[in-house]
Parts: C-alpha cells; structure tokens; sequence
C-alpha cells in the first residue's frame, strides 16, 4: 500500500483497498539508512536493524508488523523495534489500523 493511499484511505476515512501482495510486501528499512552519507555508515544502520532480537534476520512484512501490533500488549524489544521503522513504515502500519 503507498503512501499516496493511506492518505487518500485516511483523509476520506474509506476502508482501505489493498491486495494480498501489498500486504505481503517486506516493510522499508529505516529512513536512516537512505539519509546516510557513506556505505560504511549506511550498512552500520542496515546491521543494526538486521541484528534487533526481534527481527532474528527474517524479513517482515507489513501484514506481520500489523499482526504484532494487535497483541494486547507489547514489551520493551518491541516498542523498540518499532521505532526504527521509519515514518513511511509507521505511517502505512498507521493506516492500516485506522482502516481496521
């Protein structure tokens, strides 16, 4: 789902029209590592996102990021991964839950 569409989704409070693709599609890496200035430090950013505990060097997608966010209730590691999503990643994560 793109940005363009959860705002469109959230503006004229529609239910949103995803496909089973979109939602199977592996979130961005954070923003830090696009506004990196060299490799070196741009692959420190990608290692760190990489090595969380919680991501255990698995790929996840926007469904199963929607999926922890519905837990009742989410522990230090987690809030903590999630705040290296990035604004595009919080903001589709956003819609997604004011669509549901």
């Amino acid at each position: 789902m793109t940005a363009l569409d959860s705002a469109f989704i959230i503006m004229y409070n529609m239910a949103p029209k995803v496909m089973v693709s979109e939602v199977q599609t592996d979130l961005a890496c954070p923003e830090a590592c696009f506004q990196a200035s060299t490799a070196s430090e741009c692959f420190q950013h990608l290692l760190a996102w990489v090595t969380h505990p919680l991501w255990r060097k698995r790929r996840m997608s926007v469904a199963g990021a929607m999926k922890i966010l519905s837990q009742k209730h989410l522990d230090f590691q987690t809030q903590e991964l999630f705040t290296q999503f990035g604004n595009l990643n919080l903001f589709v994560l956003t819609a997604g839950k004011h669509g549901s």
